[in-house]
């Protein structure tokens, strides 16, 4: 028997580099390749990893020119709506595999999977994937299935992140797509089934054997299709056998984790159980710290609001610490805000952890003002977030009427595009004004003295809550 495990790609980053070398380190005993989406023209995989590896390069034309429809859900690439078109090109490249796993490169892999495929073997099983089980009433993709398959039955579905296939079940579901494809064309049908049911019901109905990722890998408590995790959160993921999304931490990882209202860091049930501030313990990341700070569930006060502030102040050294220097005023009515608007500041705009939300920022239009009246502490600094970096061009700063222009703010911090201009108030300094010369849009405003209360600076009471957490965590 000839076993083959196919790492599937359409652009390298460091975490795919990640999930790269754990899919590599587990596949010994099988021949080992990397499938590269190039329907974009893209081809970034590293040199080292070009001249080392058996590359097998592939593009939706490939597919198309086999006959296969190209219909699908518009926004998305061809391949991930029909995943199972690179594994019929893989396999009909290299025949003589009688057994295969496909890995997507958002996977990290922690079992042996030569293993799984030796007893896929010995067992005669024909597909390894993980099911779905929701009704149909209740699946996002169940409309893409008509006109192909009984709405009145239960349609098979699927997670095929990591999955495994005989030959004979690749090249099945390739002759079916290639029926559904005269199908369409035949009946002018608009829907195309999506992969994951048409890799799931098309064996199950021609009587192959099919089984439950589970049975082979017992530990998925972090596999599924969201929400995506950090590379450094793998550490804390020891005894699983797969995790499923891992992903760099970009716009999609915060859409998902932030927006989107499944098991993600902002959900409900994880913030109130510590898990989503465990997680971002784990992370260590300013943005992840402040958008989860700023996130619904999070009471301010709180608990979680002060245990996530004691986080964020354990980076030692790092400048965060420096440019949040002290609890901002704004947030405690310490320092009075008004402005020539009618409507009012956005919620989280004076936070004690800066705003990142687009729907949550300020818009200033030109000639408006805000205006900040003390008294201000010594040694206050006043701390502004946006991501336009010719903000110094569009603002005036009017200090007890005496314009100071902007030669006092200086950017101070850069993060992930977020830029955050500060300035020193100025001694006895009673009134700031804020003058917009253009239209604006900002994300945060601070004024700080250096100071903390004594409840965020007991660090010692932090990281023994955070062990304290995890332990229970981790039981769970």
């Amino acid at each position: 028997m000839k076993y083959a495990v196919i790492f599937k790609v359409w652009r390298w980053d460091s975490a795919v580099e990640n999930n790269f070398r754990l899919c590599r380190n587990f596949s010994a005993g099988a021949d080992f390749f990397i499938l590269y989406d190039r329907t974009n023209g893209m081809d970034d995989i590293p040199e080292n990893i070009r001249s080392e590896e058996r590359i097998f390069f592939v593009s939706s034309e490939d597919a198309t020119d086999l006959g296969l429809s190209g219909s699908h859900e518009g926004g998305v690439n061809l391949f991930w709506y029909n995943a199972d078109y690179q594994h019929s090109l893989f396999c009909l490249k290299y025949p003589d595999y009688d057994f295969m796993c496909f890995v997507e490169s958002d996977v990290a892999v922690f079992t042996p999977l030569h293993a799984i495929l030796k007893k896929m073997s010995k067992q005669c099983i024909d597909v390894i994937f993980q099911p779905q089980t929701q009704p149909a009433a209740l699946w996002s993709h169940a409309d893409s299935c008509a006109g192909y398959y009984n709405p009145e039955t239960y349609i098979n579905k699927g997670l095929f992140c990591i999955s495994f296939f005989s030959r004979r079940a690749v090249l099945h579901i390739f002759r079916r797509r290639l029926n559904m494809t005269v199908q369409q064309r035949r009946e002018n049908l608009s829907s195309w089934p999506v992969s994951e049911a048409a890799m799931a019901h098309e064996p199950i109905m021609a009587g192959m054997r099919t089984a439950s990722l589970g049975t082979f890998c017992p530990a998925l408590s972090h596999y599924d299709w969201s929400p995506p995790y950090a590379v450094s959160e793998l550490g804390g993921m020891q005894g699983d056998n797969i995790v499923h999304p891992v992903t760099e931490i970009n716009k999609n990882f915060m859409e998902k984790n932030f927006r989107q209202d499944y098991h993600s860091l902002w959900s409900g049930e994880e913030v109130e159980t510590g898990l989503s501030r465990q997680r971002a313990s784990e992370i260590r990341d300013f943005e992840v710290w402040s958008r989860l700070f700023n996130s619904p569930h999070v009471r301010h006060p709180g608990t979680q609001a002060t245990l996530i502030l004691q986080d964020v102040l354990s980076l030692a050294g790092h400048p965060v610490t420096g440019i949040l220097h002290g609890q901002n005023s704004l947030a405690h009515d310490r320092i009075q805000a008004r402005h020539t608007t009618q409507a009012g500041f956005p919620k989280n705009f004076f936070s004690d952890l800066p705003g990142w939300d687009d729907n949550h920022a300020y818009e200033m239009g030109m000639a408006d003002v805000v205006t900040l009246t003390g008294p201000f502490a010594e040694g206050a600094r006043v701390l502004i977030g946006a991501r336009d970096n010719s903000i110094l061009q569009k603002l005036h700063i009017d200090v007890k009427g005496r314009s100071c222009g902007l030669s006092h703010p200086v950017p101070v911090y850069v993060f992930r595009g977020m830029i955050f201009y500060g300035f020193d108030v100025p001694a006895s300094c009673e009134t700031i004004r804020i003058i917009a010369l253009h239209h604006l849009r900002l994300f945060s405003l601070r004024v700080s003295d250096g100071s903390w209360p004594d409840e965020i600076t007991s660090t010692n009471t932090a990281r023994q809550s955070v062990a304290r957490q995890s332990a229970r965590i981790r039981a769970v």
